[in-house]
């Protein structure tokens, strides 16, 4: 919240909800990196009198992997747990070649049962000589993508709705408040005379969870509370916003009493 503007004539208070949108950005980003890092294998293996080979494909968004293991370099696939992840174990099936170990894929499951089935097809393919053929396929992207469109929807939800740059003006020349609230999808503007406000309060409301929040509200002639700040809102200074337009319009009740607003 900054106070753009104060002198006898024009109050102008802006505020950016800079972290908010730094928020939503990191979250969209994070769920964006989910979803694109994460890929599906597939192993295609032939095996055509002492010769062979196998091809291993990773494919996600980002793009598409091939690489060819000569079969008589096939040694074995083995289980590998996640050693990062020391609360609940993961586990991918791994390659292993004369010269090097190659992971099926570049995720983790937490399915022991489905990577001991897949290596265990990989090994009787390799043992057995009279098997011509495998093709084994290991794709979980349904979960990654599932959760990176959450992460991605929280932080649309948290710019679209709490992401708005409010402007509060009030103009002595013009003889008007006006309250604007821009959004990235759509913007409200609120106008009334500055004659039709009697007072500015610090009320207390209490939300559809039955808490008490706070908020900066204009008490106009008819008897009615219009709200000017978000509701219980940590980077607005609720006293301070309140003070200034006390000041600016000349009000000489220094504190009023915070009434529910009458409907």
């Amino acid at each position: 919240m900054d106070i753009v503007e104060y002198n006898r004539i024009k109050l102008t208070i802006r505020h950016r909800p800079l972290l908010l949108w730094l928020l939503s950005s990191i979250l969209a980003a994070v769920g964006l990196g989910v979803i694109s890092f994460q890929s599906g294998s597939a192993l295609t293996c032939q095996r055509a009198a002492q010769t062979g080979s196998c091809e291993l494909v990773n494919s996600g968004l980002v793009g598409t992997e091939v690489r060819t293991i000569p079969l008589e370099s096939l040694r074995d696939a083995s289980i590998e747990i996640n050693p990062r992840n020391e609360n609940n174990d993961t586990y991918r099936v791994v390659l292993l070649t004369r010269s090097s170990e190659i992971p099926l894929t570049s995720n983790y499951s937490a399915d022991s049962n489905q990577q001991e089935s897949i290596a265990s097809q990989i090994n009787t393919f390799i043992m057995n000589q009279d098997q011509v053929s495998l093709n084994v396929q290991q794709d979980e992207r349904w979960f990654s993508y599932l959760f990176g469109s959450l992460l991605i929807g929280v932080g649309l939800f948290v710019a679209v709705r709490k992401g708005k740059v409010v402007t509060l003006s009030f103009d002595k020349v013009r003889d008007r408040m006006m309250l604007k609230q821009r959004g990235l999808l759509r913007g409200t503007t609120i106008e009334l005379p500055l004659a039709e406000i009697v007072d500015v309060t610090i009320e207390t409301i209490r939300d559809a969870k039955d808490r008490q929040i706070e908020r900066v509200a204009l008490v106009l002639n008819s008897g009615k509370h219009l709200a000017i700040t978000p509701d219980a809102d940590p980077f607005w200074d609720y006293k301070k916003v309140a003070h200034c337009i006390r000041l600016f319009l000349n009000l000489n009740s220094e504190q009023s009493s915070g009434k529910t607003p009458q409907i």
